[in-house]
């Protein structure tokens, strides 16, 4: 019965790996709507993730975080336009 009790770990790691990319998917369509909706400050808490999944979501985290760092740049760079400065530059890459 040894083939039954490899049967059962497999079935367990399928099923977490099912309901780890459950919760990644969910994750990640909530943090696109986020964005969309600017959002910019919210991030996926990537401590619920191991190994490759995490990178994903470091990896989505720091793209939202870059957005945010850039949007805030040029938004400074706007009021101080707007206030007659001219020689401001945007900063951020």
């Amino acid at each position: 019965y040894k083939a039954n009790g490899e049967f059962e770990q497999m079935k367990n790691v399928i099923k977490n790996l099912s309901q780890t990319l459950r919760g990644m998917v969910y994750d990640v369509e909530k943090a696109v709507q986020n964005t969309v909706n600017g959002k910019l400050d919210e991030r996926v808490n990537e401590e619920k993730y191991q190994h490759g999944f995490r990178d994903i979501i470091v990896g989505l985290n720091s793209v939202t975080s870059t957005i945010n760092e850039v949007f805030k740049d040029v938004t400074d760079v706007m009021i101080l336009v707007e206030n007659g400065d001219l020689d401001i530059k945007i900063t951020k890459n």
